[in-house]
C-alpha cells in the first residue's frame, strides 16, 4: 500500500513538473514575443503582454507550490534518485535560466529606452543631468540646471 501511493505521488510529482515545463515554455515564448515589442516601442501590444506575462507567472507559482509539497512529502527524494523526476527538473531549471536571461535582456531593453527618453526631455526643457547622488540620508537625488540654449 505505501509503495503504491509513493508511485502515485511520483506520479503527480511527474505531471507537475511536464506543466510547469509548458507554462515556462510559454513565458519564454512570451518573454521572446516581448522583446520584439520593446524594440519596435509598441506601447499598446506591450501591456497587453504584461498581462499575459503575470497571469502565466501567476499559473507558474501555483504549480511551483504544489510541487513543493509533494517533494517535501517525499523527502525531495526524486529529484536525486528517479531518472525521470531528475530529467524533467534538469529541463526546468535550464527554460527557467532562459526566462532568467530573456527578462534581464528586456529590463535592460526598457531602461536603456527610458534613459534616451529622458535625455530627449531634457534637451527639450533645456535642462542638464547630473549623474545620481546620495544625500546625507542615502536617498538619490539629481539635480539639473536650466540652459539658456533651450530658451531661446
Amino acid at each position: 500500500m505505501i509503495r503504491q501511493q509513493h508511485n502515485h505521488q511520483l506520479n503527480e510529482l511527474y505531471l507537475l513538473l511536464e506543466g510547469e515545463i509548458s507554462y515556462t515554455r510559454k513565458l519564454l515564448e512570451t518573454l521572446n514575443r516581448e522583446t520584439e515589442i520593446l524594440v519596435a516601442r509598441d506601447i499598446s501590444a506591450l501591456e497587453s503582454f504584461t498581462a499575459e506575462k503575470v497571469e502565466l507567472i501567476n499559473q507558474l507559482k501555483s504549480i511551483a507550490e504544489q510541487r513543493e509539497t509533494l517533494l517535501t512529502e517525499l523527502d525531495g527524494e526524486p529529484l536525486k534518485t528517479d531518472d525521470q523526476a531528475a530529467t524533467l527538473w534538469q529541463d526546468l531549471m535550464s527554460l527557467a535560466a532562459n526566462c532568467q536571461e530573456k527578462n534581464h535582456i528586456n529590463g535592460s531593453i526598457i531602461e536603456t529606452g527610458y534613459r534616451q527618453s529622458q535625455q530627449a526631455l531634457d534637451i527639450l526643457q533645456g535642462t542638464t543631468r547630473k549623474p545620481e547622488l546620495y544625500d546625507h540620508a542615502g536617498h538619490t537625488t539629481r539635480s539639473g540646471k536650466s540652459s539658456t540654449l533651450a530658451r531661446a
